[in-house]
């Protein structure tokens, strides 16, 4: 096998640290883009649970809050059993009062165990009304276990999202009387989520458990009609799991969002904050294109120096080829030639003759 040359070798070394220098490059730009890309998610994943939690604390307060006023009600019907006379104007003033007291119901309502309506605190004209159909009605007719009840988002007579919170209510011997009823416009948490800056295109929303948006940040008015339905995702996440993150697309504009969501079991509802994954990316894009720009220069540097170096091993080849070329030219000539050729040194010693 033929002896590598010295010129051979340093081509294969400059070209073997010319393709580590390369593959550490890409190597390091490509996990620190891991990174920073995953602490974005899990950064991202921490706000949008802050989020949630925000928005869980103030339904659970606003319920709460309703939810005394229901007890309150219930408490007057047992003291009262005029309750059940229809436009009774002193039952009537009485639950006024209580819903005033707090400021957060928009009606009150008394139902007889046929569901008719028989004292409401404002809108008289639902007297006599009859909601034995409804779900907030027929739930505590037939189960008699059942407390709070969440009923489905409804509209009323000039088309505002509203929801009812009931409770049953009972005689002296436990059995079933009517039901009471508040009801709580969205604007409750509409103007709350609203208020909480989660992005351009982030969302706070709070649903019903099978899906139904009773509010969001982005205001009802992108409703048209029915509330959206949440994403197939979300509602399959929410079925396996009560709390957790997935990956689902909004509602509203289909964008694809990273969303915290948290369930409230006993008021069959749940809160979610998304995230547009377009906002949690943005800062890596940036990132990531001032990585790609630094590795590039590194990669563009590292190629003119292995031009440099690679040119620099040919000059040596080239350089040595002529020395070695005029050497045996200039050999060549001393053997051959027809008078003597000598060297001498400086004491005049011979140092080469032919």
């Amino acid at each position: 096998m033929a002896a590598v040359s010295q010129s051979e070798k340093m081509r294969r070394a400059a070209l073997g640290l010319g393709a580590l220098a390369i593959a550490g490059v890409i190597v390091i730009a490509g996990v620190g883009l891991l990174l920073l890309r995953q602490e974005a998610v899990e950064q991202a994943t921490r706000t949008a649970e802050n989020y949630a939690m925000l928005l869980e604390a103030h339904v659970r307060r606003t319920v709460r809050a309703a939810d005394l006023v229901l007890n309150r009600v219930v408490d007057m019907a047992g003291m009262y059993p005029s309750w059940r006379t229809v436009g009774d104007h002193g039952i009537a003033a009485r639950i006024a009062e209580v819903g005033s007291d707090l400021n957060l119901v928009t009606d009150i309502v008394l139902l007889d165990e046929t569901g008719r309506v028989v004292n409401v605190s404002e809108d008289t004209a639902l007297h006599g009304v009859n909601y034995v159909e409804q779900p907030f009605f027929t739930v505590h007719r037939d189960q008699a276990d059942v407390e709070l009840f969440t009923a489905a988002p409804a509209t009323d007579a000039d088309g505002c999202w509203y929801i009812a919170l009931s409770r049953r209510l009972n005689g002296i011997d436990g059995a079933f009387t009517g039901v009471a009823a508040v009801t709580l416009t969205l604007d409750q948490f509409a103007e709350f989520v609203r208020s909480v800056d989660v992005g351009a295109h982030g969302m706070l929303t709070l649903w019903r458990d099978d899906g139904v948006v009773l509010a969001d940040s982005q205001g009802r008015g992108a409703w048209q009609g029915e509330p959206p339905a949440a994403d197939a995702s979300l509602i399959e996440a929410m079925a396996d799991q009560p709390d957790g993150i997935v990956r689902s697309q909004s509602p509203i504009d289909l964008r694809d969002e990273l969303t915290s969501y948290r369930s409230l079991p006993d008021h069959s509802l749940v809160v979610s904050a998304s995230l547009s994954t377009g906002e949690i990316f943005s800062g890596w894009r940036h990132a990531a294109a001032v990585y790609g720009g630094l590795a590039g220069l590194i990669l563009l540097m590292t190629g003119l120096l292995m031009v440099l170096l690679l040119r620099q091993v040919r000059h040596r080849e080239t350089s040595q080829a002529l020395l070695r070329d005029r050497e045996n030219r200039l050999r060549l000539l001393a053997d051959y030639a027809s008078d003597m050729i000598s060297m001498h040194a400086a004491d005049g010693c011979y140092l080469y003759a032919t």
